[in-house]
């Protein structure tokens, strides 16, 4: 499945947006803030430093990692920007626990902005 360009936080304004006015979730390996948005689906930013994932091979499987859990989960989260941060022991772990982590986290969003408007 593609990642359109409509499901992607584009412009540095859209980043600022969410990072002045959203909401902040943690887990154990990332941060999400969120933002009701204006349009009638839900759009993700990525911000993943060089300084916590200093391989590119390893930033880049974060990043597929996250984009396949937001277009598995977008359906159910609504008109929400989300900006993902990760967190510095991230290159450490192992894929299922990404994964378990993640999905318990998409979850939690669907919950907090379900029916958001």
């Amino acid at each position: 499945m593609l990642f359109p360009r409509k499901n992607r936080l584009l412009d540095p304004q859209d980043y600022t947006r969410v990072f002045k006015q959203g909401q902040k979730f943690r887990c154990d390996g990332f941060a999400f803030i969120c933002r009701i948005n204006e349009f009638p689906h839900a759009r993700l930013g990525l911000a993943i430093a060089k300084k916590h994932i200093a391989s590119a091979v390893g930033r880049n499987r974060i990043r597929r990692i996250i984009r396949e859990g937001f277009r598995y989960h977008q359906a159910t989260l609504g008109n929400v920007d989300i900006v993902v941060i990760t967190q510095r022991h991230l290159q450490t772990w192992r894929k299922p626990y990404l994964y378990e982590d993640l999905s318990r986290q998409w979850q939690r969003l669907s919950a907090s902005f379900k029916g958001a408007s």
